[in-house]
Protein backbone atom coordinates (compact mmCIF):
# COMPACT_ATOMS: atom_id res chain seq x y z
CA UNK A 1 0.00 0.00 0.00
CA UNK A 2 2.94 2.29 0.52
CA UNK A 3 4.65 1.62 -2.50
CA UNK A 4 1.14 2.23 -4.60
CA UNK A 5 1.23 5.86 -2.16
CA UNK A 6 4.63 6.15 -3.82
CA UNK A 7 3.69 5.64 -7.01
CA UNK A 8 1.16 8.41 -7.32
CA UNK A 9 2.49 11.02 -5.88
CA UNK A 10 5.93 10.94 -8.27
CA UNK A 11 2.93 10.62 -11.35
CA UNK A 12 1.52 13.58 -9.98
CA UNK A 13 4.93 15.52 -9.74
CA UNK A 14 6.03 14.42 -12.76
CA UNK A 15 2.46 15.87 -14.03
CA UNK A 16 2.94 18.89 -12.37
CA UNK A 17 6.46 19.35 -13.76
CA UNK A 18 5.24 19.26 -17.54
CA UNK A 19 2.86 21.59 -16.94
CA UNK A 20 5.51 24.10 -15.49
CA UNK A 21 7.38 23.57 -18.22
CA UNK A 22 4.76 24.18 -20.89
CA UNK A 23 3.39 26.94 -19.43
CA UNK A 24 6.78 28.60 -19.65
CA UNK A 25 7.63 27.75 -23.05
CA UNK A 26 3.93 29.51 -24.39
CA UNK A 27 4.92 32.68 -22.11
CA UNK A 28 8.77 33.04 -23.39
CA UNK A 29 8.68 32.61 -26.80
CA UNK A 30 10.40 34.06 -30.10
CA UNK A 31 9.21 37.62 -31.16
CA UNK A 32 6.00 38.25 -33.55
CA UNK A 33 8.46 40.13 -36.19
CA UNK A 34 9.29 37.95 -38.74
CA UNK A 35 11.86 40.23 -40.43
CA UNK A 36 14.13 39.11 -37.93
CA UNK A 37 13.77 35.52 -38.40
CA UNK A 38 14.59 36.33 -42.49
CA UNK A 39 18.58 37.04 -41.22
CA UNK A 40 20.85 34.59 -42.12
CA UNK A 41 21.45 32.37 -38.78
CA UNK A 42 24.47 33.67 -36.99
CA UNK A 43 25.06 30.83 -34.88
CA UNK A 44 23.52 32.47 -31.69
CA UNK A 45 20.04 31.66 -30.04
CA UNK A 46 17.22 33.86 -31.09
CA UNK A 47 15.92 36.46 -28.89
CA UNK A 48 13.40 36.18 -26.54
CA UNK A 49 10.65 38.41 -25.57
CA UNK A 50 7.73 38.05 -23.23
CA UNK A 51 4.52 37.48 -25.34
CA UNK A 52 2.07 39.48 -23.55
CA UNK A 53 -1.52 38.29 -25.31
CA UNK A 54 -2.78 37.55 -28.50
CA UNK A 55 -3.81 39.64 -31.56
CA UNK A 56 -5.66 42.74 -30.20
CA UNK A 57 -8.81 44.52 -31.15
CA UNK A 58 -7.47 47.24 -33.90
CA UNK A 59 -9.18 50.77 -33.23
CA UNK A 60 -11.12 51.87 -36.41
CA UNK A 61 -8.89 52.64 -38.93
CA UNK A 62 -5.82 51.76 -37.66
CA UNK A 63 -3.82 49.15 -39.17
CA UNK A 64 -2.32 46.37 -37.18
CA UNK A 65 1.30 46.99 -35.17
CA UNK A 66 3.90 45.79 -37.84
CA UNK A 67 5.13 42.64 -35.25
CA UNK A 68 0.91 41.90 -34.78
CA UNK A 69 -0.04 42.32 -39.17
CA UNK A 70 1.59 39.53 -40.16
CA UNK A 71 2.44 36.75 -37.59
CA UNK A 72 5.50 34.41 -38.90
CA UNK A 73 4.35 31.06 -39.31
CA UNK A 74 5.85 28.54 -37.46
CA UNK A 75 7.37 27.52 -40.30
CA UNK A 76 9.66 30.37 -40.94
CA UNK A 77 12.22 28.69 -38.93
CA UNK A 78 15.77 29.69 -40.01
CA UNK A 79 16.70 25.65 -40.71
CA UNK A 80 14.42 26.31 -43.60
CA UNK A 81 15.83 28.05 -46.79
CA UNK A 82 15.62 31.38 -47.40
CA UNK A 83 13.66 31.50 -50.43
CA UNK A 84 10.63 29.28 -48.53
CA UNK A 85 10.79 31.67 -45.60
CA UNK A 86 10.46 34.64 -47.86
CA UNK A 87 7.42 33.28 -50.14
CA UNK A 88 6.02 32.18 -47.50
CA UNK A 89 5.48 35.68 -45.36
CA UNK A 90 4.90 36.92 -48.72
CA UNK A 91 2.20 34.51 -48.76
CA UNK A 92 0.73 35.94 -45.11
CA UNK A 93 1.06 39.47 -46.64
CA UNK A 94 -1.08 38.78 -49.65
CA UNK A 95 -3.65 36.45 -47.70
CA UNK A 96 -4.05 39.97 -45.44
CA UNK A 97 -7.58 42.21 -46.16
CA UNK A 98 -7.30 43.95 -49.07
CA UNK A 99 -7.68 47.16 -47.50
CA UNK A 100 -5.17 46.95 -45.31
CA UNK A 101 -1.85 48.66 -46.01
CA UNK A 102 1.20 47.08 -46.51
CA UNK A 103 4.11 48.05 -44.41
CA UNK A 104 6.97 49.38 -46.42
CA UNK A 105 9.35 47.97 -43.11
CA UNK A 106 8.26 44.58 -43.67
CA UNK A 107 8.37 44.16 -47.21
CA UNK A 108 11.94 46.10 -47.14
CA UNK A 109 13.52 43.84 -45.14
CA UNK A 110 12.16 40.70 -47.36
CA UNK A 111 13.63 42.59 -50.61
CA UNK A 112 16.23 42.91 -49.04
CA UNK A 113 17.22 39.45 -47.42
CA UNK A 114 16.23 38.43 -51.05
CA UNK A 115 18.66 40.82 -53.06
CA UNK A 116 21.59 39.96 -50.56
CA UNK A 117 21.34 36.04 -50.59
CA UNK A 118 19.52 34.72 -52.55
CA UNK A 119 21.27 34.43 -56.31
CA UNK A 120 19.76 33.57 -60.27
CA UNK A 121 16.80 32.80 -60.70
CA UNK A 122 15.49 32.21 -57.26
CA UNK A 123 16.31 36.01 -56.42
CA UNK A 124 14.70 36.82 -59.44
CA UNK A 125 11.74 35.10 -58.78
CA UNK A 126 11.04 36.50 -55.47
CA UNK A 127 12.00 40.12 -56.22
CA UNK A 128 9.01 39.01 -59.32
CA UNK A 129 6.71 38.48 -56.63
CA UNK A 130 6.92 41.45 -54.03
CA UNK A 131 7.11 43.66 -56.95
CA UNK A 132 3.29 41.62 -58.21
CA UNK A 133 2.22 42.31 -54.46
CA UNK A 134 3.03 45.54 -54.60
CA UNK A 135 1.66 46.22 -58.18
CA UNK A 136 -1.61 44.83 -56.77
CA UNK A 137 -1.91 46.61 -53.32
CA UNK A 138 0.19 49.38 -52.89
CA UNK A 139 2.24 50.55 -56.51
CA UNK A 140 3.53 53.99 -55.25
CA UNK A 141 5.02 51.83 -52.51
CA UNK A 142 7.64 50.79 -55.11
CA UNK A 143 8.94 53.90 -55.54
CA UNK A 144 9.94 53.69 -51.81
CA UNK A 145 11.43 50.11 -52.45
CA UNK A 146 13.32 50.08 -55.00
CA UNK A 147 15.80 52.47 -53.42
CA UNK A 148 16.51 49.51 -51.04
CA UNK A 149 18.30 47.85 -53.85
CA UNK A 150 22.07 47.96 -54.70
CA UNK A 151 22.20 46.30 -57.52
CA UNK A 152 21.04 48.24 -60.82
CA UNK A 153 20.24 44.79 -62.33
CA UNK A 154 17.99 44.30 -59.79
CA UNK A 155 16.63 47.58 -59.29
CA UNK A 156 15.61 47.74 -63.18
CA UNK A 157 14.30 43.76 -62.94
CA UNK A 158 12.35 45.14 -60.22
CA UNK A 159 10.97 48.17 -61.75
CA UNK A 160 9.90 45.71 -65.06
CA UNK A 161 8.24 43.39 -62.35
CA UNK A 162 6.32 46.29 -61.29
CA UNK A 163 5.27 47.64 -64.59
CA UNK A 164 4.01 44.51 -66.52
CA UNK A 165 2.40 43.57 -64.14
CA UNK A 166 0.13 46.46 -63.71
CA UNK A 167 -0.08 47.31 -67.44
CA UNK A 168 -2.11 43.92 -68.47
CA UNK A 169 -4.78 45.35 -66.64
CA UNK A 170 -4.02 49.57 -66.23
CA UNK A 171 -1.80 50.08 -69.61
CA UNK A 172 -2.72 53.78 -68.59
CA UNK A 173 -1.70 53.15 -65.17
CA UNK A 174 1.77 51.83 -65.90
CA UNK A 175 2.61 54.56 -67.70
CA UNK A 176 2.02 57.50 -65.16
CA UNK A 177 3.70 55.71 -62.79
CA UNK A 178 6.95 54.95 -64.84
CA UNK A 179 7.26 58.72 -65.80
CA UNK A 180 6.91 59.87 -61.84
CA UNK A 181 10.63 57.58 -61.76
CA UNK A 182 13.56 60.22 -61.05
CA UNK A 183 16.13 57.94 -61.93
CA UNK A 184 16.51 58.52 -65.93
CA UNK A 185 17.48 54.92 -66.80
CA UNK A 186 15.29 53.26 -64.80
CA UNK A 187 12.42 55.24 -66.54
CA UNK A 188 13.55 54.61 -70.10
CA UNK A 189 13.52 50.82 -68.65
CA UNK A 190 10.71 51.37 -67.70
CA UNK A 191 9.02 52.47 -70.71
CA UNK A 192 10.77 50.14 -72.63
CA UNK A 193 8.92 47.62 -71.02
CA UNK A 194 5.47 48.60 -71.16
CA UNK A 195 6.05 49.49 -75.03
CA UNK A 196 7.45 45.70 -75.33
CA UNK A 197 3.92 44.29 -73.25
CA UNK A 198 1.64 47.07 -74.52
CA UNK A 199 2.43 46.60 -77.57
CA UNK A 200 1.89 42.71 -77.68
CA UNK A 201 -1.84 43.60 -76.34
CA UNK A 202 -2.81 46.80 -78.29
CA UNK A 203 0.13 47.98 -80.87
CA UNK A 204 -2.15 51.34 -82.19
CA UNK A 205 -2.93 52.58 -78.44
CA UNK A 206 0.65 51.84 -77.61
CA UNK A 207 2.15 53.44 -80.47
CA UNK A 208 -0.14 56.90 -79.43
CA UNK A 209 0.98 56.74 -76.05
CA UNK A 210 4.98 56.42 -76.96
CA UNK A 211 5.16 58.42 -79.97
CA UNK A 212 3.60 61.53 -77.55
CA UNK A 213 6.46 61.49 -74.92
CA UNK A 214 8.14 64.43 -75.14
CA UNK A 215 11.58 63.49 -73.91
CA UNK A 216 13.38 62.05 -76.97
CA UNK A 217 15.16 59.08 -74.87
CA UNK A 218 12.54 58.03 -73.16
CA UNK A 219 10.20 58.45 -76.04
CA UNK A 220 13.23 56.10 -78.09
CA UNK A 221 12.66 53.56 -75.23
CA UNK A 222 9.52 53.68 -75.77
CA UNK A 223 9.02 52.89 -79.51
CA UNK A 224 12.08 50.53 -78.91
CA UNK A 225 9.63 48.71 -76.42
CA UNK A 226 7.33 48.52 -79.32
CA UNK A 227 9.30 47.92 -82.07
CA UNK A 228 10.37 44.35 -80.19
CA UNK A 229 6.46 43.34 -80.17
CA UNK A 230 5.74 44.73 -83.52
CA UNK A 231 8.65 43.14 -85.59
CA UNK A 232 8.16 39.57 -83.93
CA UNK A 233 4.70 39.79 -85.34
CA UNK A 234 4.64 41.40 -88.36
CA UNK A 235 7.90 42.52 -89.26
CA UNK A 236 6.93 44.31 -92.60
CA UNK A 237 4.18 46.46 -91.29
CA UNK A 238 6.82 47.16 -88.50
CA UNK A 239 9.13 48.48 -91.29
CA UNK A 240 6.81 50.31 -93.05
CA UNK A 241 5.89 52.47 -89.48
CA UNK A 242 9.37 53.06 -88.47
CA UNK A 243 10.24 54.22 -92.14
CA UNK A 244 7.48 57.11 -91.81
CA UNK A 245 9.24 58.24 -88.33
CA UNK A 246 10.11 62.16 -88.81
CA UNK A 247 13.69 62.03 -86.73
CA UNK A 248 16.43 60.29 -88.73
CA UNK A 249 18.47 59.44 -85.73
CA UNK A 250 15.67 57.91 -84.13
CA UNK A 251 14.79 55.90 -87.26
CA UNK A 252 17.99 54.78 -87.51
CA UNK A 253 18.41 53.09 -83.75
CA UNK A 254 14.51 51.61 -84.39
CA UNK A 255 15.88 49.78 -87.54
CA UNK A 256 19.01 48.58 -85.57
CA UNK A 257 16.71 47.01 -83.12
CA UNK A 258 14.79 45.60 -86.13
CA UNK A 259 17.65 44.35 -87.61
CA UNK A 260 18.87 42.60 -84.49
CA UNK A 261 15.36 40.85 -84.02
CA UNK A 262 14.98 39.35 -87.53
CA UNK A 263 18.77 38.48 -87.32
CA UNK A 264 18.16 36.63 -84.06
CA UNK A 265 15.74 34.29 -86.21
CA UNK A 266 17.87 34.40 -89.31
CA UNK A 267 21.21 36.48 -90.09
CA UNK A 268 21.03 36.07 -93.69
CA UNK A 269 18.17 37.23 -94.26
CA UNK A 270 18.53 40.15 -91.56
CA UNK A 271 21.68 40.90 -93.30
CA UNK A 272 19.76 41.14 -96.73
CA UNK A 273 16.90 43.27 -95.01
CA UNK A 274 19.44 45.66 -93.66
CA UNK A 275 20.92 46.25 -96.88
CA UNK A 276 17.37 47.58 -98.30
CA UNK A 277 17.07 50.16 -95.40
CA UNK A 278 17.29 53.27 -96.51
CA UNK A 279 20.32 55.57 -96.26
CA UNK A 280 21.01 56.97 -92.83
CA UNK A 281 22.05 56.80 -89.32
CA UNK A 282 22.14 52.47 -88.40
CA UNK A 283 21.97 51.52 -91.64
CA UNK A 284 25.58 50.12 -91.79
CA UNK A 285 25.30 49.31 -87.88
CA UNK A 286 22.14 47.35 -88.95
CA UNK A 287 24.33 45.52 -91.48
CA UNK A 288 27.36 45.05 -89.75
CA UNK A 289 25.54 43.38 -87.00
CA UNK A 290 23.83 41.23 -88.93
CA UNK A 291 26.85 40.14 -91.08
CA UNK A 292 28.91 39.36 -87.62
CA UNK A 293 26.05 37.35 -86.21
CA UNK A 294 25.78 35.10 -90.20
CA UNK A 295 29.54 34.93 -90.14
CA UNK A 296 29.48 33.06 -86.40
CA UNK A 297 27.19 30.07 -88.06
CA UNK A 298 28.19 29.90 -91.65
CA UNK A 299 31.96 32.19 -92.59
CA UNK A 300 32.19 31.22 -96.03
CA UNK A 301 28.51 32.43 -97.07
CA UNK A 302 28.55 35.44 -95.65
CA UNK A 303 32.11 36.29 -96.32
CA UNK A 304 31.22 35.39 -100.08
CA UNK A 305 27.97 37.97 -99.48
CA UNK A 306 29.76 40.45 -98.26
CA UNK A 307 32.22 40.49 -100.87
CA UNK A 308 29.35 41.18 -103.51
CA UNK A 309 27.94 44.10 -101.49
CA UNK A 310 27.93 47.32 -104.35
CA UNK A 311 27.99 50.27 -101.84
CA UNK A 312 31.88 50.56 -100.89
CA UNK A 313 31.27 51.96 -97.54
CA UNK A 314 28.74 48.92 -97.14
CA UNK A 315 31.25 46.41 -97.95
CA UNK A 316 34.07 47.68 -96.04
CA UNK A 317 31.70 47.09 -93.28
CA UNK A 318 30.47 43.99 -94.11
CA UNK A 319 34.13 42.56 -95.08
CA UNK A 320 35.41 43.96 -91.23
CA UNK A 321 32.17 42.22 -89.61
CA UNK A 322 33.57 39.13 -91.35
CA UNK A 323 37.07 39.50 -90.11
CA UNK A 324 36.16 40.29 -86.54
CA UNK A 325 34.05 37.27 -86.31
CA UNK A 326 36.75 35.09 -88.10
CA UNK A 327 38.97 36.49 -85.65
CA UNK A 328 37.55 35.57 -82.78
CA UNK A 329 38.53 32.14 -83.49
CA UNK A 330 40.94 32.07 -85.77
CA UNK A 331 43.36 35.18 -86.29
CA UNK A 332 45.87 33.86 -88.26
CA UNK A 333 43.59 32.12 -91.53
CA UNK A 334 41.39 35.59 -90.71
CA UNK A 335 44.32 37.45 -91.76
CA UNK A 336 45.15 35.39 -94.23
CA UNK A 337 41.40 35.71 -95.87
CA UNK A 338 42.24 39.85 -95.67
CA UNK A 339 45.05 39.80 -97.32
CA UNK A 340 43.69 38.40 -100.47
CA UNK A 341 40.75 40.53 -101.06
CA UNK A 342 40.68 43.43 -103.69
CA UNK A 343 43.33 46.16 -102.68
CA UNK A 344 41.46 48.90 -101.24
CA UNK A 345 40.03 50.73 -97.72
CA UNK A 346 37.99 48.00 -97.33
CA UNK A 347 41.12 45.57 -97.40
CA UNK A 348 42.89 47.64 -95.04
CA UNK A 349 40.46 48.00 -92.92
CA UNK A 350 40.04 44.08 -92.52
CA UNK A 351 44.04 43.17 -91.71
CA UNK A 352 44.05 46.04 -89.10
CA UNK A 353 40.94 44.26 -87.42
CA UNK A 354 42.85 40.15 -87.94
CA UNK A 355 46.28 41.77 -87.21
CA UNK A 356 45.65 43.10 -84.15
CA UNK A 357 43.89 40.17 -82.76
CA UNK A 358 46.03 37.90 -83.75
CA UNK A 359 49.13 40.43 -81.92
CA UNK A 360 46.71 40.54 -78.92
CA UNK A 361 47.09 36.14 -78.63
CA UNK A 362 50.39 35.94 -80.36
CA UNK A 363 52.52 39.32 -81.17
CA UNK A 364 55.51 38.00 -81.98
CA UNK A 365 54.18 35.76 -84.77
CA UNK A 366 52.09 38.73 -85.81
CA UNK A 367 54.83 40.91 -85.85
CA UNK A 368 57.05 38.19 -88.42
CA UNK A 369 54.35 38.53 -90.31
CA UNK A 370 53.99 42.04 -91.02
CA UNK A 371 57.81 42.37 -91.26
CA UNK A 372 57.82 39.71 -93.91
CA UNK A 373 55.52 41.74 -96.41
CA UNK A 374 57.49 45.06 -97.60
CA UNK A 375 55.18 45.28 -100.28
CA UNK A 376 52.02 45.16 -98.43
CA UNK A 377 49.94 48.31 -99.19
CA UNK A 378 49.38 50.35 -96.46
CA UNK A 379 51.31 48.30 -94.41
CA UNK A 380 53.03 51.27 -92.40
CA UNK A 381 49.20 52.42 -91.67
CA UNK A 382 48.49 48.71 -90.27
CA UNK A 383 51.29 48.42 -88.22
CA UNK A 384 50.75 51.92 -86.71
CA UNK A 385 47.33 51.16 -86.05
CA UNK A 386 47.97 47.81 -83.70
CA UNK A 387 50.67 48.68 -82.02
CA UNK A 388 48.60 51.92 -80.64
CA UNK A 389 45.84 49.71 -80.24
CA UNK A 390 48.39 47.22 -78.07
CA UNK A 391 49.76 49.74 -76.02
CA UNK A 392 46.86 51.19 -74.93
CA UNK A 393 44.80 47.29 -74.47
CA UNK A 394 47.80 45.06 -74.04
CA UNK A 395 51.24 46.77 -72.98
CA UNK A 396 53.24 43.41 -72.35
CA UNK A 397 51.59 42.35 -75.66
CA UNK A 398 52.90 45.86 -77.64
CA UNK A 399 56.58 45.35 -76.11
CA UNK A 400 56.50 41.58 -77.84
CA UNK A 401 55.36 43.03 -81.03
CA UNK A 402 57.93 45.63 -81.49
CA UNK A 403 60.75 43.44 -80.25
CA UNK A 404 59.63 41.27 -83.06
CA UNK A 405 59.83 43.97 -85.88
CA UNK A 406 62.91 43.95 -87.51
CA UNK A 407 62.14 46.20 -90.40
CA UNK A 408 63.81 50.20 -89.12
CA UNK A 409 61.49 51.88 -90.55
CA UNK A 410 58.46 49.94 -88.67
CA UNK A 411 60.53 49.98 -85.62
CA UNK A 412 60.79 53.45 -85.28
CA UNK A 413 57.19 54.16 -85.80
CA UNK A 414 56.42 51.98 -83.08
CA UNK A 415 58.79 53.10 -80.39
CA UNK A 416 57.31 56.98 -81.48
CA UNK A 417 53.85 55.86 -80.86
CA UNK A 418 54.24 53.99 -77.71
CA UNK A 419 56.65 57.33 -76.37
CA UNK A 420 53.58 59.65 -77.59
CA UNK A 421 50.84 57.28 -75.57
CA UNK A 422 53.61 57.76 -72.30
CA UNK A 423 53.80 60.87 -72.57
CA UNK A 424 49.75 61.87 -73.03
CA UNK A 425 49.63 59.38 -70.07
CA UNK A 426 51.65 61.27 -67.82
CA UNK A 427 49.71 64.90 -68.87
CA UNK A 428 45.98 63.64 -67.89
CA UNK A 429 45.22 65.33 -64.50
Amino acid sequence: MRKLKLTLWLVVGLTLLLLGVMSLRDVYQPTGNSIANLAPDSGNPPAREPVTGGRFPRRSGTPWPLDRSVQAPEALSKTIPLKSRCEELLESLKAMDATARLDAEQLGAILEAAASELSGAERTEVLNKIAALIADRDLDLGFELVEKLADFRDRHGFVKAIVESVVELAPDRAAGWALRLQDSQLLQSACSAIGMKWGQMDREACRTWAESLSDPTVRLSALEGLTWAWTLKDPTAAYDWAAQLPESEMRGKIFVKMSKLVTARDPQHGSEWALRFPEGPGRSEALDYAVFQWASKDLQAAAAWAVQIQEPQLREGGLVAVARSWSNSDPERATAWAAQLAEGPARTSALMTTVRKWAEGNPADAARWIDSLPQLPARAEIFESVTSALKASQPSAAEAWLKSVFDPDLHAAGLRIVASEEEQNRVKP
